[in-house]
């Protein structure tokens, strides 16, 4: 015969506790104190106690359950595995069951959720609108596709200002032409239309020309590489700018751009990948810290739920990205 499971009032009467003690401890309420809080985990390791989300959840007037919503097209990008498990990592922690749901999954979308985490919203994209308009509470992630989309909260990098920062240090080193790898793969992602248009900026304020070429997300290798050559020797930049995951790697690897003595000493990746593009000397990339990001994401998804921000406007947070420079961007380059 299976086992009873364990309850709240018999792990109470186990520990000589109130209920509400035992169920604040359990759910790491900082009323209860750190010894009491041990002490209650420890029992309920022992003894089998199971936490039963679902009916936590119920007693919330909630589901228990958020809607991540990643782009299609990208599933083979490490950025958004990383955000996902640091996000999830987090909200488990409270209760909640992350849900990975795409623009084709149903007829309908998803009404049955306490919030959406939506990652480079497109103007595709009709999902989180609709969310929206069933009264989900929606979280952008790096941005919205116009002014007047409906999120509860922006959660975005300062894509402008750091491409400001890059384009600044290698026009004063010496770049004269700039080039940009982007995708229309993605029609109306904020962060790379901030990219395009602060790039665009930049050139212009300095005089300097900006060639552009779009490639399709998940184009092989080889055609990357072979479009990138095509672009060099047609329009012969020496700074190139990719908004595409590991496109700069490849450029590295394939054409050996980026090294200080190649025709393209100025080589950057927006996107920051972590095997090829960030762990490289000769790119300099952003570095989006996904996981960390995702962490932080995680961390306000909750405090909204929990009631601990504010919620009658959309506002705005940042995540604090940060450059990894390419080891001579620091040096000047005899070219």
């Amino acid at each position: 015969m299976p086992q009873s499971r364990v309850t709240i009032p018999q792990l109470a009467a186990e520990l000589g506790l109130s209920v509400g003690t035992v169920s604040s401890a359990l759910n790491n309420k900082p009323s209860v104190a750190e010894a009491t809080r041990t002490r209650v985990h420890e029992a309920a390791a022992r003894l089998g106690y199971l936490h039963n989300r679902s009916a936590a959840a119920l007693r919330r007037g909630r589901t228990g359950i958020l809607s991540l919503h990643l782009p299609a097209n990208t599933s083979d990008l490490q950025f958004y595995m990383n955000f996902a498990f640091g996000l999830s990592s987090v909200v488990a922690r409270e209760g909640y069951d992350v849900l990975l749901d795409h623009e084709h999954s149903r007829a309908n979308p998803l009404t049955l959720v306490d919030a959406a985490i939506v990652v480079d919203w497109s103007s595709d994209l009709r999902t989180p609108s609709q969310l929206a308009r069933a009264g989900i509470p929606i979280f952008a992630v790096d941005g919205i596709p116009s002014p007047d989309a409906p999120a509860t909260k922006v959660i975005s990098t300062n894509y402008a200002a750091l491409t400001v920062e890059i384009a600044e240090r290698a026009i004063s080193k010496g770049a004269h032409k700039a080039a940009l790898l982007s995708s229309s793969s993605l029609p109306g992602v904020a962060w790379q239309r901030d990219v395009h248009t602060t790039l665009e900026a930049a050139c212009t304020a300095h005089g300097i020309p900006l060639a552009h070429v779009d490639l399709a997300i998940g184009t092989p290798a080889n055609e990357v590489a072979a479009a990138i050559k095509s672009l060099i020797d047609r329009e012969q930049p020496d700074l190139l700018v990719s908004t595409g995951e590991r496109w700069a790697g490849i450029a590295n690897l394939y054409l050996q751009l980026g090294e200080p003595d190649s025709s393209v000493p100025w080589l950057v990746s927006t996107a920051g990948d972590p095997i090829t593009e960030l762990s490289s000397p000769h790119i300099t990339a952003f570095d989006l810290m996904p996981y960390e990001y995702g962490r932080h994401c995680g961390d306000l998804v909750v405090a909204f739920l929990d009631g601990e921000a504010a919620t009658a406007d959309r506002n705005e947070a940042v995540w604090d990205a940060r450059i990894n420079w390419a080891r001579h961007w620091s040096q000047p380059l005899a070219i």
